[in-house]
């Protein structure tokens, strides 16, 4: 019998633990929920036990449970579309952090966050708030924070230099820093962590729907 492995055990294990942070799950509520061992899934992702085609599968079904679409070739090869969240799953993970009562530690940590963060969505309509899901800028800001701002759709160019939550026509939305070209009038998109798994840390040219320059930032506490 032919078991179906990758072969960069180690990128494929940062990839795995990636797509779980950016759902906000620790090892242990991710195996109480989709019955995964946690023991397994930190071998998976330290790079000990090589991610077969079928852990891969159960993974990414368990994911797009949750709201959390993943393709098989990005998680076993770093092929393709990056994982993306699916209609309100940020809305919903508020939600988790509230009334899930597997989470009640988790919960008592970060009490003082969730009550920020519905204040902050309840005093503003035109204020965004996004979970990062990448770690294209790090050190500022890792997978799970929890960033936000007043979102803005005109004079996008006053705000040259500033970190920002980008929202483009092709429904991708992602943090990064926004600088000016003076001399072509462009916009450009740049991640602040030279080592990103991105595989593009610069994107030219953009054409933002709205951006939000960043103003609030916040970490969940306990999140590995």
């Amino acid at each position: 019998m032919i078991i179906e492995q990758i072969e960069d055990k180690t990128s494929c294990g940062s990839r795995l633990k990636q797509l779980r942070l950016m759902a906000g799950f620790t090892r242990r509520e991710f195996q109480n929920q989709f019955d995964i061992s946690q023991n397994t899934m930190h071998a998976w992702e330290n790079g000990r036990l090589p991610l077969t085609k079928k852990g891969a599968t159960k993974v990414i079904n368990a994911m797009l449970r949750i709201g959390v679409e993943c393709s098989l070739s990005w998680l076993l090869n770093g092929i393709g579309k990056k994982p993306f969240f699916i209609d309100n799953y940020q809305e919903q993970k508020i939600s988790h952090l509230h009334h899930d009562e597997q989470s009640s530690l988790y919960i008592e940590d970060n009490f003082e966050l969730l009550k920020e963060l519905e204040f902050y969505k309840n005093t503003n309509p035109e204020n965004t708030i996004f979970l990062i899901n990448d770690d294209g800028m790090l050190p500022f800001y890792e997978i799970g924070d929890f960033v936000g701002g007043k979102r803005k759709t005109v004079n996008f160019e006053k705000y040259s230099g500033q970190n920002c939550i980008i929202e483009l026509p092709s429904n991708v939305t992602l943090v990064r820093k926004l600088k000016l070209n003076y001399n072509l009038s462009i916009l450009n998109a740049f991640c602040s962590n030279i080592d990103t798994t991105e595989p593009e840390p610069i994107l030219k040219n953009i054409t933002p729907i709205s951006i939000t320059p960043i103003v609030w930032h916040r970490r969940v506490l306990s999140i590995d």
